[in-house]
């Protein structure tokens, strides 16, 4: 059975995509949703609050209440791939990248995994302790440092001692103690032309045969188009076709994107495994995959689906508000005809109908998205521009200049006789 409209689903998600379950309602027969609210031994009433308001969806306090009931379970992120196994073990379909979530959240095993396949890599190294990692970095410039622990640590760039050294000092407060065992890697700079990507479903190390591919401007936006996989960059392909095998093995059955560097040398270095929903694109990819729901089935069915589009170029901006990450509520006022292209991370709508995001775990100024589309790149940024100029907040904004950066990528490759995009 694959067909959405006579299944029920279970979102299993952690606040971040609320989007993707409301996006699921029309085309399947119940949408329940679930986000871990237990922590520490205590409930908090923030993430009880995750979705509530939105009456499209049946919110549960626990997926086991609801285990005999669906028919599919989505995992929009990376974690408790053994739950994942479970229930494909008692037979329900499983959207999720499975065990493969380990290439996004152990960094040394991803090096190996890289190696192993024979892909190029920048130089790098292997230190464990900030202290040895201090000592190595006096002398170290023009590098990148990386963990396994996002939550504590995401990745930072080191220029050199002088400029740099604040934040060893930020990295033990942060880590306390345990800083001494943690695991980090550093990485050259690779001069590069460009850093591009891909932007689609993994099934069982196949690609459907259109994809998504597009520029990502850190935290702050994105530009993609539509294209068949086999006139992707062969920089792109390589990556893709290299992993496959280990997706295969792996059981990966989900969204995967990746960030590709093209070096100077016109090779592609493979640099991070989304193995989620990415944000961005997937605000863009629910808008603009016009059968996302079937997708999603087939996807966990272990079918390669095909994927429909209903415009060619996305741009998304990521909606942004300094004071979100002291506050434990940002209210925001967004006008109806233009709801459907906004998205708020743990999003809560009063009785009013006033959106909330919500604060909760890790304090972020990245609050959402806002999705434009159009048959050209130019018609997509004005369609994201003028929503991001609809939006009431106290503080939150988008930096419509963003993907200028972007922009001047796709230049570089078109200028070193590298097709893509344009």
């Amino acid at each position: 059975m694959t067909e959405p409209r006579l299944m029920k689903l279970l979102v299993y998600d952690y606040g971040t995509f609320v989007e993707f379950s409301t996006a699921m309602v029309p085309y399947f027969d119940t949408v329940f949703y679930y986000n871990p609210n237990v922590h520490d031994g205590y409930q908090d009433v923030k993430d009880l609050s995750v979705a509530e308001g939105i009456k499209s969806i049946v919110k549960v306090k626990e997926w086991a209440s609801v285990i005999s009931e669906i028919d599919i379970v989505a995992f929009t992120d990376c974690y408790e791939p053994e739950l994942q196994e479970y229930f494909r073990d008692i037979g329900l379909l499983v959207f999720g990248s499975g065990r493969s979530a380990e290439l996004e959240t152990n960094r040394v095993f991803l090096k190996n995994t890289l190696e192993s396949v024979k892909l190029p890599m920048g130089k790098y190294e292997i230190i464990t302790g900030i202290d040895f990692l201090e000592e190595m970095l006096k002398g170290k410039e023009n590098a990148y440092i990386k963990s396994n622990h996002r939550g504590n640590f995401e990745t930072t760039r080191w220029k050199n001692w002088k400029l740099s050294k604040g934040e060893i000092r930020r990295m033990r407060s942060e880590m306390s103690i345990f800083g001494y065992n943690e695991t980090y890697i550093v990485e050259d700079k690779i001069e590069a032309i460009a850093e591009i990507g891909i932007d689609t479903f993994c099934i069982s190390g196949v690609y459907p045969s259109t994809v998504m591919t597009g520029c990502e401007v850190k935290d702050l936006g994105y530009c993609g188009k539509f294209m068949s996989y086999n006139e992707l960059p062969k920089q792109l392909r390589d990556v893709t076709e290299a992993l496959s095998p280990v997706f295969r093995e792996l059981g990966y059955r989900g969204c995967h994107s990746n960030e590709v560097i093209i070096g100077k040398d016109k090779q592609g270095y493979a640099l991070d495994l989304t193995c989620r929903l990415p944000q961005p694109p997937t605000s863009a990819m629910l808008h603009s995959i016009s059968n996302y729901a079937e997708c999603v089935v087939q996807v966990a069915a272990g079918i390669v689906p095909l994927v429909r589009y209903s415009h060619e170029y996305v741009c998304q901006f990521i909606l942004k508000s300094d004071i979100a990450k002291h506050e434990d509520s940002t209210p925001l006022i967004v006008p109806e005809q233009f709801k459907k292209y906004v998205s708020i991370k743990n999003l809560y709508i009063d009785e009013e109908g006033t959106w909330y995001y919500t604060k909760r775990g890790i304090p972020m100024a990245q609050i959402g998205s806002i999705v434009g589309m159009g048959s050209t790149l130019k018609q997509a940024i004005e369609m994201a521009t003028e929503i991001s100029e609809s939006i009431q907040a106290e503080d939150a904004h988008v930096e419509l200049s963003c993907l200028d950066s972007g922009l001047d990528s796709l230049k570089r490759l078109a200028k070193a006789g590298i097709k893509y995009f344009m």
